[in-house]
């Protein structure tokens, strides 16, 4: 169909001088790039999710084991309207960092206890690809943790990356 109209025009604008054949070439010329360009192939088919991995741990003498918090809730530290987990049962959280500041802070609660978690890190923005554009990536530079919650942690990974794998260990 569209080799037919395309072969009217052209028969079309030899009626007219050079000029119309120049135009009329151009006009062609780019309703069949628009034809390409135009299909829905260049989706992005990649994650661009970034999340903070948090796994929670026991340690017991010469032995760590992946557990469970009951109840556990995470909102923003200084948003407490963004609820992240309410009253979860879960064995790790992801947790979203701010694109636009160094430090992201958060609240752990269960049951009576809780902590506040501190997250100091760099921000990169990482070309995924010409489809999918940009995301943040994030490099942990410190993670601080007050309260009566957890008894410590430690950085597994610190690139934040797409991959979401485990950042951080959380000990109870």
């Amino acid at each position: 169909m569209l080799r037919m109209n395309i072969r009217l025009f052209f028969q079309h604008a030899r009626l007219l001088n050079g000029k119309g054949l120049l135009t009329a070439f151009l006009i062609a010329s780019g309703i069949c790039f628009l034809g390409v360009s135009c299909t829905g192939d260049n989706a992005c088919k990649q994650s661009r999710d970034v999340y903070l991995v948090v796994s929670f741990r026991t340690s017991f003498p010469r032995t760590e084991h992946d557990t469970t918090l009951p109840d556990l809730t995470v909102y923003g530290l200084t948003r407490s309207d963004s609820l992240l987990y309410d009253s979860a049962r879960v064995s790790k959280v992801s947790l979203p960092l701010n694109p636009s500041s160094d430090t992201t802070g958060f609240v752990f609660s269960c049951r009576d206890a809780a902590d506040t978690f501190m997250v100091v890190c760099t921000r990169q923005p990482h070309l995924l690809s010409y489809e999918c554009g940009f995301v943040m990536y994030y490099r942990l530079i410190q993670v601080f943790l007050r309260g009566n919650l957890a008894d410590s942690l430690r950085i597994i990974q610190s690139d934040v990356t797409t991959d979401h794998g485990t950042n951080i260990h959380l000990y109870f």
